[in-house]
């Protein structure tokens, strides 16, 4: 996951800066397209037991096509489906 700072640098050329960085669900609305903000995300809905949320993230992810995370969501299918590989 991204710091806040990162956030905010990132999000510099909308005129937010880091003291009001915005959270990743601001960031993706802001940048809806960012398929590494998606695959960062899940990543920490994972980390928090959101599993669906983990899913639904890194697909998002996979289908703007970050490589990443469609090996995020494989893993998290795998996951799932209780099978490791």
């Amino acid at each position: 996951m991204r710091s806040r700072d990162d956030w905010g640098q990132r999000s510099g050329r909308f005129g937010l800066n880091s003291i009001h960085a915005p959270t990743p669900d601001a960031y993706l609305k802001l940048n809806p397209e960012d398929g590494r903000a998606y695959r960062e995300r899940s990543g920490t809905n994972s980390r928090l037991k959101r599993t669906e949320a983990a899913l639904a993230d890194s697909w998002k992810a996979c289908e703007l096509k970050d490589k990443l995370g469609c090996t995020m969501h494989k893993a998290f299918s795998r996951k799932m489906a209780g099978t490791k590989r």
